[in-house]
Parts: C-alpha cells; structure tokens; sequence
C-alpha cells in the first residue's frame, strides 16, 4: 500500500535583536517567504504557537498569521503546529479556527497539544501540571462544538452552558486533527486509539529511536483495528538548501547552533513552582555537525538533501515533511533562495517517488 507525500513549510521564528531586522520588517519577510510555498508548490505552511520569548514569540498567535495567510494564497492548506490548547478557552479556539477554515475556503488542518512551556502556562495562570488533561478536554469540547447544533459541557476544567457555535467550519465533519508527540509512549498510543494524525519532531533523538516511537503510533493504529491507509504521520526537518554543499553545511551549523542556544534560554526561564527539567534544554549539547551526518538536521545541495530525504522517509514512515527555511539569523533572502531551490530540484525527485511508504517495515524501493 502506497499514499502521495505532500510537503510542507513551517515558521517557528527565533528572533535575534542583533542580525535581524526590525520586528515589522522581520514579520513581513517571514509572512512573505511562507506566502512563496504556494506557488513553488508546496502543499501547506504551518505556525507554532509560542510565548513571552524572542524564541517564537513573534508568532505567538497562529490563527491571525493562518488567516492573514489564506488571503494571500489560492492553494495550499494551513496547518497550526501546535495550537496550545491547553493555555485557552476552548470554545474561543472553536470560533476563531471555525473562522480560519471559512476565511481559507475550508484548509485548515488543526495540529494540537500540550505545549512544553511551563513559563507559557504559568503566565496564564494555569497550572502546568494539569496541561495534558486540560488539552484532551478542551479538543473533546472543540470536535462537539463543530459536530453539534447545541451542546453543553461539564468537565473537569470547563462549563460550558447550553450554546450554538457560531461559525462552524467549513470542513465537515471537522478539519482534520493532528497531535504532537515527542517521547512518551501513552501519548503516541492515545493518538492513534483516537483516529488522529501524528505530529513529530526529527532532530532530537537519532534515527533509529525516533523510528521506534513513530512506530508505537502505527503498531497501536493497526491494533485498534484501523486500516493504516487512513493515517497521517507529520515530520519536521530544519532545512537548508545551497548549490554546493559545503555552503549549506557552514549555515546550517552557525544558524541551528544560534536557534539551539534559543531553545535552552526558553527551557530554562524561571518558574514560581518547582518544575521537572526540560529534557529540550539539552539539546543545546548536541554537536551540530554530527547532526547533519545523522540525517537529524539536513543541509546539503539538492542531491545530498533528495537522497538524505528519501533515506528518512523509509526508515521513519511519515507521510508529511515540514520544513524549517528560515530559523537562527538566516536573512530572508537566504531562506528564499534555499526553499526555491529545494523547489527546484529536490521537490521533483520526491514527488517521482509519488508515494510514502506506508510503514518503516516497507522500504520506499518495494513501492
């Protein structure tokens, strides 16, 4: 069994004072270079929510980038990666994704979670402990509000008195939902016992481990009795494209270092209550270099990158590829050159394939 892999761009912008521009010119640009996908034939853009933290935070409010987005393109699909649930009212985020998904002509895809910001929650004044439960409630409570004409709820963390939604989505039944996972077993388990697509991460653990948590998702799919053509697996790679390779890698290296050390400073911001370390704020430690060599981070010119791609499609399985153009201090014009030239010559090679595998036990050479 075969499916079509679709590809994608994603924003989650690490903001540096020093090197970037003014933050209405930086928004500009990056709204600009997420437009450029549609018409180098991308198949979607997607916005991460983040913040109080140069690290994300300049897009700390997704659906209003998604919206003023699906104005200016015609095709591709608009995905949140993530929307933090867990941080609002559920019924606000039922409204304002209903009105994205009638603003776009119906491309919305709704990625969720928890999010992995105890400062994020804190500042909200909710406690970060009760972030996975309040997540699966508030999605419970968003899919009957687009699915009922009325409805009420009573929950552990929400009341919801008798109401009608208004607007309900285009898409019927609901936009398609997607769930991040990182490394926990339950929650792979719990996204695929539900039906959901899956949203993952691939430089942080080596190859090999990230294959075996994909695979929970698949192994529990097919457990429950779905039929795994049905799911969809979405990876993200921080990507840089140049026509000699040596280029891409000397990027790659300064800009992913630059966009690490960010990660740490956001991990470790102060919490009022006594948190678990993020496991995140190691990943600072990692040799960037060696990531590259890994498959974990992917820069190279278009031939490296294809092949590099292709080897990471079969062993992991997704069926969706994100990638991260523009990310620690690469200017715009980089981050355009690199995505039109991934466009150029390293789309096509994907899209001959015309297929994903559908599991890491199926080489993508037997499709």
């Amino acid at each position: 069994m075969s499916r079509r892999l679709t590809l994608g761009a994603y924003a989650l912008p690490s903001y540096h004072a020093e090197s970037d521009p003014p933050q209405p010119e930086f928004m500009r640009q990056q709204l600009d270079l997420l437009a450029a996908a549609d018409p180098l034939g991308f198949d979607s853009v997607w916005i991460n929510e983040h913040h109080f933290d140069s690290w994300g935070g300049l897009m700390s409010a997704p659906q209003l980038v998604l919206a003023g987005l699906s104005q200016r393109t015609q095709r591709i699909r608009l995905g949140t990666s993530i929307a933090v649930l867990g941080l609002h009212h559920p019924l606000e985020t039922a409204e304002q994704m209903a009105t994205l998904d009638l603003m776009s002509g119906g491309r919305l895809d709704f990625g969720i979670g928890r999010g992995s910001e105890p400062y994020d929650y804190e500042a909200y004044g909710v406690d970060y402990a009760q972030a996975q439960a309040r997540t699966e409630e508030a999605l419970d409570l968003i899919l009957r509000a687009w699915t009922s004409k009325r409805f009420s709820h009573s929950g552990t963390f929400f009341e919801v008195p008798e109401v009608e939604l208004w607007p309900l989505p285009k898409q019927q039944p609901h936009p398609p939902v997607w769930v991040s996972c990182s490394s926990t077993r339950s929650s792979f388990e719990w996204t695929a016992r539900r039906g959901y697509n899956l949203l993952t991460l691939g430089f942080p653990r080596p190859v090999p481990a990230f294959a075996e948590t994909v695979r929970i998702y698949q192994d529990e799919w097919e457990a429950v009795g779905r039929d795994p053509a049905d799911y969809q697996i979405g990876t993200l790679y921080h990507t840089i494209v140049c026509e000699k390779s040596e280029d891409a890698r000397q990027l790659a290296v300064r800009c992913f270092g630059r966009f690490l050390a960010g990660l740490r400073h956001s991990a470790l911001r102060p919490t009022r209550f006594s948190q678990a370390g993020r496991a995140s704020a190691a990943l600072s430690e990692l040799n960037v270099t060696s990531l590259i060599d890994q498959g974990r981070l992917i820069a190279g010119n278009p031939r490296e990158v294809a092949d590099m791609l292709t080897y990471l499609q079969g062993e992991v399985g997704f069926t969706h590829l994100n990638h991260m153009f523009q990310f620690g201090g690469l200017s715009f014009e980089l981050a355009q050159q690199s995505m039109a030239l991934y466009a150029a010559e390293v789309m096509p090679k994907l899209r001959a394939a015309g297929v994903a595998a559908m599991s890491t036990r199926q080489p993508v050479a037997d499709h």
